[in-house]
Protein backbone atom coordinates (compact mmCIF):
# COMPACT_ATOMS: atom_id res chain seq x y z
CA UNK A 1 0.00 0.00 0.00
CA UNK A 2 1.19 3.36 -0.86
CA UNK A 3 2.15 5.66 1.64
CA UNK A 4 0.63 8.43 0.69
CA UNK A 5 -2.28 9.84 2.44
CA UNK A 6 -4.07 12.91 3.50
CA UNK A 7 -4.19 16.05 1.67
CA UNK A 8 -0.96 17.01 -0.38
CA UNK A 9 -0.07 20.42 -1.36
CA UNK A 10 1.75 20.97 -4.99
CA UNK A 11 2.90 24.73 -5.09
CA UNK A 12 4.48 26.09 -8.61
CA UNK A 13 7.97 25.02 -7.80
CA UNK A 14 6.99 21.83 -7.26
CA UNK A 15 8.45 19.48 -10.50
CA UNK A 16 4.67 18.06 -11.01
CA UNK A 17 2.84 21.06 -10.48
CA UNK A 18 2.60 22.12 -14.50
CA UNK A 19 1.76 18.64 -15.76
CA UNK A 20 -0.75 18.42 -12.85
CA UNK A 21 -2.58 21.43 -13.69
CA UNK A 22 -2.70 20.77 -17.22
CA UNK A 23 -4.07 17.90 -16.48
CA UNK A 24 -7.07 19.19 -14.11
CA UNK A 25 -7.91 21.87 -16.64
CA UNK A 26 -8.67 18.39 -18.84
CA UNK A 27 -10.56 16.65 -16.06
CA UNK A 28 -12.40 19.55 -15.03
CA UNK A 29 -13.63 20.00 -18.29
CA UNK A 30 -14.88 16.53 -18.46
CA UNK A 31 -16.47 17.09 -14.99
CA UNK A 32 -18.21 20.07 -15.58
CA UNK A 33 -19.57 18.41 -19.14
CA UNK A 34 -21.05 15.66 -16.68
CA UNK A 35 -22.79 17.92 -14.37
CA UNK A 36 -24.01 20.06 -16.95
CA UNK A 37 -25.94 17.07 -19.44
CA UNK A 38 -27.15 15.61 -15.93
CA UNK A 39 -28.21 18.61 -14.80
CA UNK A 40 -26.75 18.60 -11.60
CA UNK A 41 -26.36 21.95 -10.01
CA UNK A 42 -23.29 23.67 -10.56
CA UNK A 43 -20.95 26.73 -9.69
CA UNK A 44 -17.70 27.73 -11.06
CA UNK A 45 -15.45 28.05 -8.24
CA UNK A 46 -16.65 26.00 -5.77
CA UNK A 47 -14.75 23.98 -3.49
CA UNK A 48 -15.39 20.60 -5.08
CA UNK A 49 -13.94 17.63 -5.79
CA UNK A 50 -13.45 15.05 -8.18
CA UNK A 51 -12.28 11.41 -6.68
CA UNK A 52 -9.92 9.21 -9.22
CA UNK A 53 -10.47 5.99 -8.08
CA UNK A 54 -7.51 3.42 -8.11
CA UNK A 55 -7.22 -0.12 -9.25
CA UNK A 56 -4.26 -1.07 -6.79
CA UNK A 57 -5.18 0.68 -3.51
CA UNK A 58 -8.14 1.31 -1.60
CA UNK A 59 -7.76 5.09 -2.40
CA UNK A 60 -9.05 7.86 -4.57
CA UNK A 61 -6.99 10.69 -5.60
CA UNK A 62 -9.58 13.71 -4.96
CA UNK A 63 -8.84 16.73 -6.96
CA UNK A 64 -10.50 20.16 -7.46
CA UNK A 65 -13.05 20.92 -10.49
CA UNK A 66 -15.12 24.00 -11.13
CA UNK A 67 -12.03 25.96 -10.72
CA UNK A 68 -9.55 24.48 -13.06
CA UNK A 69 -10.60 24.90 -16.51
CA UNK A 70 -12.75 28.15 -15.11
CA UNK A 71 -9.63 29.49 -13.95
CA UNK A 72 -7.69 29.44 -16.83
CA UNK A 73 -10.06 30.79 -19.20
CA UNK A 74 -9.88 34.05 -16.83
CA UNK A 75 -6.43 34.51 -16.63
CA UNK A 76 -5.66 33.73 -13.15
CA UNK A 77 -2.78 32.44 -11.43
CA UNK A 78 -2.74 29.33 -9.35
CA UNK A 79 -0.76 29.54 -6.21
CA UNK A 80 -0.73 26.06 -5.25
CA UNK A 81 -3.12 22.69 -5.85
CA UNK A 82 -4.22 20.48 -3.44
CA UNK A 83 -4.66 16.90 -3.55
CA UNK A 84 -6.47 14.68 -1.38
CA UNK A 85 -5.30 10.86 -1.17
CA UNK A 86 -8.71 9.97 0.58
CA UNK A 87 -10.20 6.11 0.81
CA UNK A 88 -12.61 5.53 -2.11
CA UNK A 89 -16.23 6.70 -1.45
CA UNK A 90 -18.95 6.11 -3.42
CA UNK A 91 -20.27 9.18 -5.67
CA UNK A 92 -21.34 10.72 -8.71
CA UNK A 93 -18.01 10.86 -10.10
CA UNK A 94 -17.43 7.22 -9.28
CA UNK A 95 -20.88 6.21 -10.77
CA UNK A 96 -20.74 7.98 -14.34
CA UNK A 97 -16.57 7.65 -14.75
CA UNK A 98 -17.18 4.44 -16.45
CA UNK A 99 -16.81 3.08 -19.83
CA UNK A 100 -16.02 5.65 -22.64
CA UNK A 101 -15.33 8.45 -19.92
CA UNK A 102 -12.98 5.89 -18.08
CA UNK A 103 -10.86 5.54 -21.26
CA UNK A 104 -10.85 9.54 -21.68
CA UNK A 105 -9.54 10.23 -18.08
CA UNK A 106 -7.02 7.04 -18.13
CA UNK A 107 -5.84 8.77 -21.90
CA UNK A 108 -5.37 11.51 -19.93
CA UNK A 109 -3.27 10.27 -16.79
CA UNK A 110 -0.63 8.30 -19.38
CA UNK A 111 -0.09 11.33 -21.56
CA UNK A 112 1.03 13.11 -17.92
CA UNK A 113 3.13 10.67 -16.91
CA UNK A 114 4.50 9.79 -20.15
CA UNK A 115 5.88 13.31 -20.46
CA UNK A 116 7.15 13.47 -16.64
CA UNK A 117 9.09 10.52 -17.50
CA UNK A 118 10.35 11.72 -20.78
CA UNK A 119 11.95 14.90 -18.51
CA UNK A 120 14.03 13.20 -16.17
CA UNK A 121 14.66 10.39 -18.37
CA UNK A 122 18.01 12.21 -19.33
CA UNK A 123 18.45 12.60 -15.74
CA UNK A 124 17.76 8.75 -14.35
CA UNK A 125 19.85 7.94 -17.59
CA UNK A 126 23.04 10.29 -16.54
CA UNK A 127 22.75 8.98 -12.94
CA UNK A 128 22.06 5.27 -13.58
CA UNK A 129 22.96 4.70 -17.14
CA UNK A 130 21.13 3.78 -20.30
CA UNK A 131 20.66 0.16 -19.01
CA UNK A 132 17.18 0.23 -17.56
CA UNK A 133 17.69 -3.28 -15.67
CA UNK A 134 20.21 -0.75 -13.55
CA UNK A 135 17.83 1.77 -12.52
CA UNK A 136 16.09 1.62 -9.03
CA UNK A 137 13.28 -0.54 -9.04
CA UNK A 138 10.33 2.80 -9.34
CA UNK A 139 11.79 3.76 -12.28
CA UNK A 140 12.15 1.08 -14.27
CA UNK A 141 8.28 0.31 -13.27
CA UNK A 142 7.16 3.86 -14.82
CA UNK A 143 9.11 3.08 -17.86
CA UNK A 144 7.82 -0.05 -18.48
CA UNK A 145 4.34 2.13 -17.77
CA UNK A 146 5.25 4.95 -20.08
CA UNK A 147 6.22 2.32 -23.13
CA UNK A 148 2.27 0.67 -22.54
CA UNK A 149 1.32 4.20 -22.68
CA UNK A 150 2.95 4.46 -26.44
CA UNK A 151 3.11 1.16 -27.71
CA UNK A 152 -0.04 -1.71 -28.60
CA UNK A 153 -2.93 0.30 -26.93
CA UNK A 154 -1.54 0.53 -23.11
CA UNK A 155 -0.51 -2.82 -22.73
CA UNK A 156 2.88 -4.03 -21.32
CA UNK A 157 5.36 -4.06 -24.26
CA UNK A 158 9.24 -5.14 -23.34
CA UNK A 159 11.47 -5.00 -26.44
CA UNK A 160 14.56 -7.20 -24.62
CA UNK A 161 12.88 -10.21 -24.12
CA UNK A 162 15.55 -10.90 -21.75
CA UNK A 163 14.47 -8.39 -19.54
CA UNK A 164 14.32 -9.72 -15.57
CA UNK A 165 10.44 -7.79 -15.54
CA UNK A 166 9.20 -4.94 -13.25
CA UNK A 167 7.21 -4.43 -10.10
CA UNK A 168 5.71 -2.19 -8.39
CA UNK A 169 3.74 -3.10 -4.72
CA UNK A 170 1.11 -6.03 -6.43
CA UNK A 171 1.85 -5.70 -9.91
CA UNK A 172 4.65 -7.11 -11.86
CA UNK A 173 5.25 -7.00 -15.49
CA UNK A 174 7.66 -9.51 -17.62
CA UNK A 175 8.22 -9.87 -21.69
CA UNK A 176 5.75 -12.96 -20.92
CA UNK A 177 3.13 -10.20 -20.39
CA UNK A 178 3.66 -8.97 -23.85
CA UNK A 179 0.53 -7.48 -25.61
CA UNK A 180 -1.31 -9.53 -22.72
CA UNK A 181 -1.37 -7.70 -20.16
CA UNK A 182 -3.63 -4.06 -20.38
CA UNK A 183 -1.74 -1.56 -18.47
CA UNK A 184 -3.65 1.56 -19.24
CA UNK A 185 -7.36 1.28 -18.07
CA UNK A 186 -6.17 -2.38 -16.76
CA UNK A 187 -4.91 -2.62 -14.04
CA UNK A 188 -3.99 1.28 -14.13
CA UNK A 189 -6.25 4.22 -13.76
CA UNK A 190 -5.63 7.36 -14.10
CA UNK A 191 -5.53 7.83 -10.16
CA UNK A 192 -2.85 5.07 -10.24
CA UNK A 193 -0.90 7.01 -12.47
CA UNK A 194 -0.86 9.97 -10.26
CA UNK A 195 0.13 8.17 -7.48
CA UNK A 196 3.21 6.63 -9.22
CA UNK A 197 4.12 9.82 -10.26
CA UNK A 198 4.00 11.55 -7.17
CA UNK A 199 6.09 8.89 -5.79
CA UNK A 200 9.15 8.56 -8.62
CA UNK A 201 8.89 12.89 -7.87
CA UNK A 202 9.69 12.32 -4.36
CA UNK A 203 12.80 9.83 -5.02
CA UNK A 204 13.87 12.22 -7.27
CA UNK A 205 13.43 15.04 -4.42
CA UNK A 206 15.39 12.33 -2.31
CA UNK A 207 18.10 11.61 -5.05
CA UNK A 208 18.52 15.62 -5.48
CA UNK A 209 17.51 15.77 -9.12
CA UNK A 210 17.13 19.18 -10.35
CA UNK A 211 13.20 20.42 -11.33
CA UNK A 212 13.21 20.94 -14.95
Amino acid sequence: MTSLSGIRRFDPNHRFFDLLHSMLINVDGLAISIQVILGLPFKTYAQESMGLDCQQFNMSVKVPIGGPLPGVLAGHSVQGIDVDFAPKQAGWAATYSVNGLALVLNNVGAQTLTVFFERYRPWIETNFGKDVKAWPALFAFIWAVRNAAVHHEGTVNFTNHNHPGVSWYGLSYSPADNGIRKVIGGDMSIGDMVVLIVEVSDELDRLGCPVV
